[in-house]
This record gives C-alpha cells, sequence and structure tokens, in this order.
C-alpha cells in the first residue's frame, strides 16, 4: 500500500500515547484551567499536538482537542462555549501557519478579547519568524489571572 511507511511511525505514536494516558493524567482533581487545543487547517499532522494534550492534562488542565483541519471559527466558537483561557494551535506546514494568524484575527476582530500570541517547535525558524512579526498583540498588557481565594 502506498504511503503506508509514512503511517507506521503515527500509528505507533498514538498507541503509545493512549497506553501512557492514564499514568500521566490524574483523575478527581479540578482543572486548573481550559485549553482548545487543534491542527490548524489544511494540516493533518498531530503527533506533537497529541502529545501537549497528555501533558496538559497531567499538569491539571482541561482540554478540548478538535482534532485536525481545524478552522479558525471551530477555535474560536469553541474557546469561548466552553471558557478556555486558551486557544493553542499547532501547525507543522509552512502552508498552513497562516491559519494560526487567522485565528489570532478573527479573536481580536469578532470577540474583542484581549491576546497574545506565541508558537513553539516552528517548521522553520525564518519562515515563522516573519509570519510571527506579522501577528500584531495588544498595547495593553494581559492582566495575570485571579489568585483562588483560600479555602
Amino acid at each position: 500500500m502506498p504511503g503506508m511507511p509514512q503511517l507506521m511511525p503515527a500509528r505507533c505514536m498514538s498507541a503509545a500515547t493512549e497506553f501512557l494516558k492514564p499514568l500521566m493524567v490524574g483523575e478527581g482533581t479540578e482543572p486548573v484551567g481550559r485549553v482548545c487545543l487543534g491542527t490548524v487547517k489544511g494540516d493533518m499532522h498531530d503527533i506533537g499536538k497529541n502529545l501537549v494534550h497528555i501533558m496538559m492534562e497531567g499538569s491539571g488542565i482541561e482540554v478540548f482537542d478538535l482534532g485536525v483541519d481545524t478552522s479558525a471559527e471551530q477555535f474560536v466558537s469553541t474557546a469561548v462555549e466552553n471558557h478556555c483561557g486558551v486557544i493553542a494551535c499547532s501547525s507543522l506546514l509552512t502552508t498552513t501557519m497562516e491559519e494560526m494568524r487567522e485565528v489570532v484575527k478573527l479573536v481580536h476582530a469578532a470577540y474583542r478579547i484581549r491576546s497574545r500570541s506565541w508558537s513553539a517547535a516552528r517548521p522553520s525558524a525564518r519562515a515563522s519568524a516573519t509570519r510571527s512579526a506579522q501577528i500584531t498583540t495588544p498595547k495593553t498588557p494581559v492582566p495575570p489571572p485571579a489568585k483562588p481565594s483560600p479555602s
């Protein structure tokens, strides 16, 4: 079957993460925050996203995983509906990095949410630096989250 050798590592990684997930994720605790996570529209790569998902859950964060090929509208509407404090977009391909910019633009324009954007594990430093510089963040700093009151 064509393409089969390329799929094997991804399938192995998916099986391994499902095996490790119960060991990394604590149960019965209140989430410390909520994150909307997905791979941007046009990109089907999700190994890194799945690893981030497990690490976030293991840190006590409730994750709303949108999967792959996720539109800007899906990211923002899910984040708003579920009161997520973070929208985490994954992209492996330089051709799909523009979709991250679309998510940021939609957050700023349609929902008037103050946000900051950053990315890690970029496909190429030069392409990312160019695109990241084009995404503007508000001049007003975003205040830190309120500390929970002692019980």
